[in-house]
């Protein structure tokens, strides 16, 4: 693999060679990323622990383990936590990891950037984009996704490793996201679905028959209430799932998943 560099211009260049990864491969990157020692990290988290967001110490640590296994050049995430101050901390130790994460919440994007050490503020390829969240068409469904059409990535090429924490249950959930996340990912990314919540199975089932010929599952039981996939074929970028039709919300009601302020 050859190293990246960063050159005038702000761009991330020399990146490492694209790999065809199959599940099995991820499966064992998995198995290597757990055994990995995180420790030294931990204590320079300031964000608060929340558990169910991916901030618990185990997920923390499998992330951390990761993201040295598999030394993506550009992580994403949808939804900010404590993984995010995590990332921006791995990317400053690489010099060669960009973060990009995409929150809806003006309070979580702001507490965030307040309690976060000053490698989360200045790294030069960290930015936590705030994007609202909003209702488009999913096939014959409507579904929340964050809107990042205005949106400025820390980088601007897809991601090796992509983190799906929100939306939250209460504005809409997350069966729009992978649709979204598989418009960012390049072929062979690993797409992890954190904290899987109640009712989700459903959501699962239809995400694996929509999209067979885009994910691959690692196999079960390697990451307890995670879930993960590999990116076969990315959906074509820019994410375009057109807006919702005016007789979707004839009667004048909000949007499901609409986030406003």
């Amino acid at each position: 693999m050859s190293d990246a560099r960063v050159v005038g211009g702000g761009r991330l260049v020399g990146a490492r060679e694209e790999r065809t990864v199959e599940a099995e491969n991820a499966a064992a990157w998995i198995e290597r990323a757990r055994t990995r020692d995180a420790e030294p990290l931990l204590p320079h988290l300031q964000s608060p622990r929340a558990p169910g967001w991916g901030s618990d110490e185990a997920t923390l640590h499998l992330i951390a383990g990761l993201v040295r296994e598999i030394a993506p050049r550009h992580v994403i995430e949808f939804g900010c936590a404590a993984t995010t101050e995590l990332l921006a901390l791995l990317g400053f130790e690489d010099g060669r990891v960009a973060v990009t994460t995409f929150e809806h919440d003006p309070w979580a994007a702001r507490e965030l950037l307040t309690v976060a050490s000053p490698f989360a503020i200045n790294y030069r390829w960290f930015a936590c984009c705030l994007c609202p969240l909003v209702a488009r068409r999913c096939g014959d469904t409507v579904m929340p996704v964050y809107d990042d059409g205005m949106a400025v990535p820390a980088v601007p090429f897809p991601a090796d490793l992509i983190l799906v924490h929100g939306p939250p249950a209460l504005l809409g959930g997350r069966a729009g996201v992978l649709r979204q996340a598989l418009a960012h990912a390049r072929p062979g990314a690993l797409i992890l679905l954190l904290d899987l919540r109640s009712g989700e199975a459903a959501m699962v089932e239809a995400w694996v028959e929509a999209y067979s010929e885009n994910i691959r599952f690692v196999p079960p039981g390697l990451l307890d209430r995670h879930l993960a996939f590999v990116v076969q074929e990315p959906l074509s970028a820019p994410f375009l799932l057109g807006a919702p039709r005016a007789q979707d919300h004839a009667d004048n009601t909000p949007n499901p998943g609409v986030a406003f302020g």
